[in-house]
């Protein structure tokens, strides 16, 4: 039996903000992550995205 994970985008309190972002996800095939605190990441290598990941949120990965 093959698996589905989840993963809910937004907090469900509200609705209309739920559905309209995992509306977005299903019909792109993707998932949005919200680390706003890391500001603008797209410039980053995968290496500086770990760092910065991690030095944020102090967490070891």
């Amino acid at each position: 039996m093959g698996r589905i994970w989840v993963i809910a985008p937004y907090d469900s309190g509200n609705a209309e903000l739920f559905d309209t972002a995992w509306a977005f996800d299903l019909e792109h095939n993707t998932i949005a992550l919200g680390w706003s605190e890391m500001g603008d990441i797209s410039q980053l290598s995968r290496d500086n995205l770990e760092s910065a990941f991690r030095n944020t949120y102090m967490v070891t990965i």
